[in-house]
């Protein structure tokens, strides 16, 4: 379950899961959203389209979480298992 394994990283990356929602639509397509207090995790796919957006926004301001956001990316990444990628990142 895409939750499970979301919640998990977000644990193993020492954020804070504050609240979150899914939902599945008929055909397969995923919304999600995680609330974090660092900022937010969301992914949407269209299986039609073969398309997915992966979002993960942390802030720095207490403590450098840049490599939990590049650690939470390339395991979501790894297992929606695009074909092709395209990352753009913004330091802040």
């Amino acid at each position: 379950m895409l939750s499970a394994k979301v919640s998990q990283l977000i644990r193993d990356c020492h954020l804070t899961e504050l609240g979150s929602l899914y939902h599945e639509f008929e055909g397969g397509g995923i919304t999600a959203i995680v609330a974090l207090a660092e900022s937010h995790i969301a992914i949407h796919t269209w299986p039609e389209r073969a398309y997915v957006t992966l979002e993960v926004f942390v802030c720095n301001y207490t403590q450098d979480n840049t490599g939990a956001a590049r650690q939470i990316h390339d395991a979501l990444v790894e297992m929606l298992a695009p074909e092709r990628i395209e990352t753009r990142a913004l330091e802040r």
